[in-house]
């Protein structure tokens, strides 16, 4: 699967042209509104929408980014691991989609150095690593049971 980072502007332009399958992780601000998708669904199979800031620590009514997120992330990436791009997009594509992107590949065993030594991205912490808090407690709960394990519920 190839992983995607964009701002809505790129994303906007890349739906216009694209001819292959892909789905989107869609995140807005607490107050901003998602991209009006003018989805062509033989090519866009998907999107999740999800609404937190770009913030490590509580700020006013700014919405942090909770471990539900990261579960609904990853239940999203999981099923559509078959297809063969996936975007994740923010308002600008700096930190929040860049945190998101970083976690996904560190958790599929690929190398996210590039994220991480680019002067264009500023992956948003408190979301990287509560992306690979989560993926953890699945993957230990998943190792330690042969029957099928009851459903994280945050």
């Amino acid at each position: 699967m190839n992983i995607l980072i964009m701002s809505k502007d790129e994303l906007r332009d890349y739906m216009r042209g694209y001819n292959q399958s892909y789905v989107v992780i869609a995140i807005s601000g607490t107050f901003t509104a998602f991209l009006p998708f003018d989805i062509d669904p033989k090519q866009c199979v998907d999107v999740l929408k999800l609404k937190f800031d770009d913030i490590i620590v509580p700020v006013g009514r700014a919405q942090l980014f909770k471990l539900s997120h990261a579960k609904s992330i990853l239940d999203f990436f999981y099923k559509y691991k078959n297809i063969p791009t996936l975007i994740c997009q923010c308002e600008a594509g700096i930190s929040r989609s860049a945190a998101v992107c970083a976690a996904l590949l560190k958790i599929d065993g690929l190398d996210n150095s590039h994220i991480f030594n680019s002067d264009r991205y500023f992956p948003n912490e408190l979301v990287y690593e509560t992306m690979l808090k989560v993926a953890k407690i699945i993957d230990n709960r998943t190792k330690e049971s042969n029957t099928p394990v009851t459903p994280l519920i945050f």
